[in-house]
């Protein structure tokens, strides 16, 4: 239905979709998008959160700007080798619930005060490190981040947290002093 509304407006939809290696979402809109002759250009953008909003937001100005359907696609099919996505959890309940971790390392990694660092590679989360106590989480997102950035000279950052404020506003602070060439999203 948002297709075909959008249609009555637009010649053509383009319709960007969080990591279909973790959402079955993108395989419901392609097969959606069937219907309409070739008229939704339907990407799966292989990464999910901000990340997604910072590519939206690219979209949009290459689109504002005039662009083809084959610049978009050769866009979104370099996204997973210059974005990323580094978070840690507080909690490894959520991992240990869906099936990513074992009942006894969440345990005993909640005993230790063991938090995980993840990342998004190629669609998929993986572990990139660990840290003792919530404290050291802000330091080893920000030193992921600045290892995985350090091929680019300018770098889009987006600070996203969950119900933490100043975690985040603390973040984005370290962030800032970690390197130049960084632009930040809230």
């Amino acid at each position: 239905a948002a297709y075909a509304d959008l249609l009555e407006r637009y010649r053509n939809v383009v319709s960007l979709h969080i990591s279909g290696r973790l959402s079955s979402t993108v395989e419901s809109a392609r097969t959606a998008a069937a219907g309409f002759g070739g008229r939704v250009l339907v990407h799966d953008t292989l990464v999910v959160s901000a990340s997604l909003a910072l590519v939206i937001e690219a979209v949009q100005r290459m689109l504002d700007r005039g662009t083809t359907a084959a610049e978009i696609d050769a866009f979104i099919r370099a996204i997973p080798s210059r974005s990323g996505c580094t978070f840690g959890v507080d909690t490894l309940e959520h991992l240990q619930r869906n099936g990513r971790i074992g009942k006894g390392q969440a345990l005993v990694g909640g005993w230790l005060g063991v938090r995980p660092i993840l990342a998004l590679q190629d669609g998929e989360v993986h572990p990139v490190g660990r840290v003792r106590g919530r404290r050291a989480m802000i330091p080893a997102i920000v030193e992921e981040l600045t290892r995985r950035a350090a091929g680019f000279e300018h770098i889009d950052v987006a600070v996203i947290h969950a119900d933490a404020p100043r975690d985040g506003e603390r973040l984005l602070e370290r962030i800032r002093d970690a390197r130049g060439g960084i632009q930040t999203t809230r």
